[in-house]
């Protein structure tokens, strides 16, 4: 997968290694200074820029005891700090000259980092938590590699209540670490990175116009899906390592035709961040006055923005809250006519999927993905001119991921709605260490049989 997982793999290897050794008391340090060495490799600068930002936040709450001036005065300090190196990355991405200094500004998690420094800075003023936080906690919270560069976000008290099950390994935690990190390299090896061919085409003004692109538009939204779920699995995965426990980000998305469904199962960390942080924070302060629906819109216009300063990504945000509003006020959108029989109702539900997945999912998904407002119109204006020589161009050149994907996305789909993975779990922990062994190495052999060799996508929001 990139040089990165290699890096990242064989860190967290020795960092167990040296842990499954150490005494308990050391091995908080010891998985601290892994990730600073880790951090150091991909971005030195970065180490510099969150080393500082830590040290303000942690000094400033430590012994100035946080009253509403402080805690308040903090916030937004590492609010504008991200804001600001945002921009400033957007900036030089407009001038070829700066080559990659966008990245280099702006280094992988730094927005989660903020995001655990505000959690950690309201759920300390909340519960007035100072006396029990030792600097390893704040950390290891601040800067663990299991979920630092790609998610989930975690909430501080959350993170601080599993303090007598940190670090201490156990067989099933190994278990459950290596099956979702296995779950997690299916979904990103097998099915997103046999997706990513074609709807790199859907983004190419030079074929999308000359192409029928309208496979790679539907699936669009499901290798978003797919990478950012598997790196996700693989996130908590490595967690489980360490006996940490962090919150899922997804819980199938797509297995449901409402709207406001859809965002209690999409990103689901950030999504509860946001409403803990921002929505209900809102909602009981003198903001109120202006309305749950204006609310609403200003914490979707936040959501959307946070992701990248650009018209497309406002507009988003704005199409997703008319969204929701439409599903509040109207809760039979689109099907306004009730279907009594059995007959009707296996009809109306496969065409009802449809809306939802097409026009509620994948448009406002392609204008997510667009590199602006302009890029987005002509790709819909290039999907409406399909020529029908070329209908089966995509299926027919792609014919190997066609059979991969049409294998591999079912199984994904129904495996999660069959079953949880708690209940997996107790399945697999009752077998021997042999049957187990052989199970999860058999997956590995199907992900190695299946997997795209020729193309290896980094994580999608990566450069959110």
């Amino acid at each position: 997968m990139g040089n990165d997982s290699l890096t990242l793999f064989i860190i967290v290897f020795a960092t167990f290694v040296l842990c499954w050794f150490s005494p308990l008391k050391y091995r908080s340090w010891i998985l601290i200074f892994s990730c600073w060495i880790l951090l150091s490799i991909l971005n030195s600068y970065a180490l510099l820029l969150f080393g500082s930002i830590a040290f303000i936040n942690f000094i400033t709450t430590k012994y100035l005891r946080l009253n509403p001036f402080f805690r308040n005065t903090l916030i937004v300090f590492n609010i504008l700090t991200l804001v600001f190196i945002k921009l400033l990355t957007q900036l030089s991405s407009s001038f070829s000259f700066l080559g990659d200094l966008g990245s280099f500004l702006f280094p992988v998690g730094f927005s989660i980092f903020i995001f655990h420094q505000i959690s950690f800075i309201i759920d300390l003023s909340r519960l007035d938590l100072m006396q029990e936080i030792e600097l390893s906690e704040y950390l290891l919270y601040s800067f663990f590699i299991g979920n630092f560069l790609t998610g989930p976000v975690a909430k501080f008290t959350t993170f601080h209540s599993q303090e007598n099950n940190r670090l201490i390994f156990k067989t099933s935690n190994l278990t459950a670490a290596v099956t979702l990190i296995i779950v997690g390299l299916f979904k990103k090896m097998v099915i997103a990175d046999n997706i990513a061919p074609m709807t790199r085409l859907l983004f190419d003004s030079e074929v999308s116009s000359k192409q029928n692109l309208l496979f790679p538009f539907l699936l669009n939204k499901y290798e978003i899906f797919a990478n950012f779920s598997g790196f996700s699995d693989i996130a908590l995965g490595v967690a489980y390592i360490f006996g940490i426990r962090l919150p899922i980000n997804f819980n199938q998305p797509f297995a449901t035709t409402s709207i406001k469904e859809f965002w209690r199962r999409w990103h689901i960390s950030l999504v509860s961040w946001i409403n803990e942080y921002v929505f209900y924070p809102m909602i009981t302060s003198p903001f109120s006055i202006l309305g749950v629906q204006v609310i609403t819109a200003i914490t979707f216009l936040i959501f959307a923005l946070w992701h990248k300063l650009s018209w497309n990504h406002l507009c988003y945000g704005l199409i997703q809250f008319l969204l929701i509003f439409a599903a509040t006020k109207w809760e039979r959108i689109p099907t306004m006519i009730t279907f009594k029989t059995e007959w009707s109702k296996k009809i109306i539900r496969p065409l009802k999927w449809l809306w939802f997945y097409v026009i509620l999912i994948s448009i406002p998904g392609l204008l997510f993905r667009s590199d602006s407002l302009s890029h987005f119109i002509k790709i819909l204006i290039n999907l409406t001119h399909m020529p029908l020589k070329s209908s089966f161009f995509v299926f027919v050149q792609y014919r190997f991921q066609w059979f991969v994907l049409l294998f591999s996305i079912p199984l994904v789909e129904i495996a999660q709605s069959l079953i949880t993975f708690e209940r997996f779990m107790s399945f697999l922990l009752v077998r021997s260490i042999f049957s187990r062994t052989l199970m999860l190495l058999s997956a590995v052999l199907l992900i190695a049989l299946l997997c795209n060799n020729a193309i290896n996508t980094d994580f999608i929001y990566a450069k959110y």
